[in-house]
């Protein structure tokens, strides 16, 4: 019969010859695929090299005559690629990741590749280090095995080296072509914890952990432990990379995570407690902890108090009496306005005469044009950083004291 010669773009076959019997099919890469050929039996059978012969098939030549009669040719692609690499878990060697090994260990690795054979036997993968380098180190494969049918395993070991950071390691059959980027673990050269120094109740705070100059990037954990013994793990918001060069120019990265939380009565006389974690490993951890102190926040009042100066002139002055009540621990600090009730136009700043922990006095000076006009003291309320909304009086009248005894 006719044979009609067609192969899809990226198949591992294709046809070569006439569309007609003799033909010619040949495999694109004997790695990926077997033959199967649809004979007059009515049942498929797989075409294999036979034990004493032992190329994969690269090409097949299929002929009209009564003893080869057949009616189609399948083409079955294998589910293992080609080549692969990945380490072994050995008991003489520790490591598990070719990316993140501590320096002078010893890590075993294993490429699996479909066995290619030439005049002078099997070709088992070649591997290296830094190939196109001028430090190129070949290693040897310490044995072999057959796989599956068709594919062969080669077993290698590596010591590990710092000069062997950041180094490409190679593999190869002579077809495909799989690498690995090298690296060595390096702890980190410090850490740091930065937190919001006032901590007031209902009131969010920031907590920054810091570890410099480690590879591979560190996991971060920050936990809050309670009085009780109990403690809660932090939920990260945001987190920063930055890559740089170490003094054995290995490149490194100092990360910085952020943390967010409400302060609130729980959290009192808490130890917060941070660690930098490379693969699986406590690291390095802050030295010490930070307590934490937590303020109610603050309710303020002001009072209009006594007149000073001499009666019946126009150089009178008042009083002006601000406390912050409830709020402890972290000191307040008051900033006061005299406002025009009407407008809201700030008119002039207090004069602070005496500033306490919680305690503030101004000093507002009476004059003649702010007669007959309403007017209201605003202030400000800042806890050591923590700014409050302004809180400010009634409008009220400011009228010069003619009472020699007012006080």
């Amino acid at each position: 019969g006719q044979w009609l010669a067609a192969a899809p773009v990226g198949s591992p076959v294709s046809a070569v010859g006439a569309s007609s019997l003799p033909l010619e099919l040949q495999l694109e890469d004997p790695c990926r695929a077997s033959w199967d050929t649809f004979g007059s039996s009515d049942r498929w059978r797989q075409l294999r090299e036979s034990k004493a012969e032992k190329p994969v098939f690269e090409f097949i030549l299929l002929r009209g005559s009564p003893a080869l009669d057949f009616a189609a040719v399948q083409l079955t692609g294998v589910k293992s690629p080609p080549l692969e690499l990945s380490v072994t878990n050995v008991r003489m060697c520790p490591e598990r990741h070719l990316e993140a090994m501590g320096d002078g260990a010893i890590i075993c690795f294993m490429v699996r590749s479909c066995e290619l054979v030439g005049e002078d036997g099997p070709h088992l993968p070649s591997c290296c280090i830094s190939c196109d380098g001028p430090i190129r180190q070949d290693l040897r494969p310490l044995r072999s095995s057959n796989a599956s049918e068709g594919m062969i395993e080669a077993h290698y070991s590596l010591e590990a080296k710092h000069t062997h950071h950041n180094q490409k390691l190679k593999c190869s059959n002579g077809r495909a072509v799989v690498e690995k980027t090298l690296g060595i673990i390096g702890d980190p050269a410090d850490v740091s914890l930065s937190v919001s120094p006032v901590w007031v109740a209902g009131r969010r705070v920031s907590i920054n952990f810091t570890s410099f100059n480690s590879y591979p990037t560190p996991l971060h954990n920050c936990q809050v432990n309670f009085t009780n013994g109990q403690f809660k793990n932090m939920t990260p918001v945001a987190m920063t990379q930055r890559p740089t060069k170490s003094l054995l120019n290995r490149t490194v990265v100092t990360v910085t995570t952020y943390y967010e939380t409400v302060a609130d009565g729980s959290v009192q006389r808490a130890a917060i407690r941070c660690t930098a974690i490379i693969q699986n490993q406590f690291i390095k951890k802050t030295p010490k902890d930070y307590v934490t102190m937590v303020s109610k926040p603050c309710r303020t009042d002001i009072y209009l108090g006594y007149f000073t100066g001499p009666t019946g002139t126009d150089e009178q002055s008042r009083r002006i009496h601000v406390t912050s009540h409830e709020c402890s621990i972290w000191g307040v600090s008051h900033s006061c306005w005299l406002v025009d009730s009407g407008s809201g136009e700030i008119k002039e700043a207090l004069d602070k005469i005496k500033q306490d922990n919680f305690i503030s006095i101004h000093l507002l000076h009476i004059r003649d044009w702010m007669r007959a006009k309403s007017w209201l003291i605003r202030c400000s309320v800042n806890q050591s950083g923590i700014e409050y909304p302004v809180v400010e009086t009634r409008p009220v009248l400011f009228e010069l004291s003619t009472d020699k005894g007012s006080g």
